[in-house]
């Protein structure tokens, strides 16, 4: 699906169908999950349905640890963090504009500031960005980082496989940096999806992109960190069936992984094609590789 403008590519589209969804799950990371830090993304929801709607997740519960961002129960655009003991702590921002763009940013952290005097004052403070612009701050927030669970995008409950509370629309280029940006940067990611440039220093950076070819599709979830020697990657989608033209004679499901280097080059590749004439029809298969 066309992303926010040409400066973001295209998006994904977070199907919520009954009884299953989409999301995308990252292998916890701990350069992501650090008391310090900011994300930001382009969501467009589609449904105003009374539930929490959760678009980023890196959370753990009992007790609850790092954050989340949801469209919330009361149709509010709320960033949520866990101290590691108590409950959630939850900043409010503006009322969700069912389908229509919006760029949400949260940052989390210490800034030095100027008290009385010659005095400094080191603050934790939590901020929420609406289109660029501050929405809500509070200061002196506890937080403890989420320590095991995985980043997931498109939905909730990181702490079971399956998750919870999926997200119902198009999610598009979301940004993890490892500090709380200032709002002039915010400003420049806001502008990003206008056509400027994006801030430098992320340390996860998922496009959401999908890209089409005369007789193909593919659609791109990009792991912009580095492998290490040792880690094991699994990629995985949810396809939904249709009751026509089952998976049989050449109506084929093509999964393809390539591995490419810093620059993008193609090291190597993986494909798998995959048909079956007693392939089911209407329900969602996950293929995986």
């Amino acid at each position: 699906q066309s992303g926010k403008s040409t400066g973001t590519g295209r998006s994904v589209y977070f199907n919520v169908a009954t009884g299953d969804f989409n999301k995308a799950d990252v292998p916890w990371d701990e350069s992501q999950n650090n008391t310090n830090f900011s994300f930001a993304l382009w969501a467009r929801c589609m449904r105003t349905n009374g539930a929490y709607r959760a678009a980023l997740t890196a959370r753990d519960d009992g007790p609850p640890r790092g954050y989340i961002l949801y469209a919330s129960q009361t149709n509010k655009w709320e960033f949520w963090t866990g101290s590691g003991t108590g409950g959630w702590h939850v900043l409010g921002g503006p009322a969700v504009a069912t389908n229509t763009w919006v760029h949400l940013a949260g940052t989390l952290g210490t800034y030095i500031t100027n008290g009385a005097g010659t005095n400094l004052v080191t603050n934790l403070i939590k901020r929420l960005y609406v289109d660029g612009a501050l929405a809500a701050s509070v200061t002196n927030v506890g937080f403890t980082p989420n320590g095991q669970r995985p980043l997931r995008i498109g939905a909730g409950s990181t702490e079971s496989t399956p998750g919870s509370l999926p997200f119902p629309g198009f999610l598009d280029d979301v940004q993890l940096y490892g500090y709380p940006l200032e709002a002039t940067n915010i400003q420049a990611l806001y502008n990003s999806g206008l056509g400027g440039v994006v801030s430098t220093g992320a340390v996860g950076h998922y496009r959401l992109d999908e890209h089409f070819a005369p007789l193909s599709r593919t659609s791109g979830f990009q792991q912009a960190m580095a492998a290490l020697s040792g880690e094991t990657w699994q990629a995985s989608i949810h396809l939904a069936h249709p009751s026509i033209n089952p998976l049989m004679n050449t109506n084929l499901v093509q999964v393809d992984l390539l591995y490419l280097n810093s620059t993008g080059g193609v090291l190597s590749t993986f494909s798998a094609p995959q048909f079956d004439t007693a392939s089911p029809r209407d329900q969602y298969i996950r293929y995986a590789a």
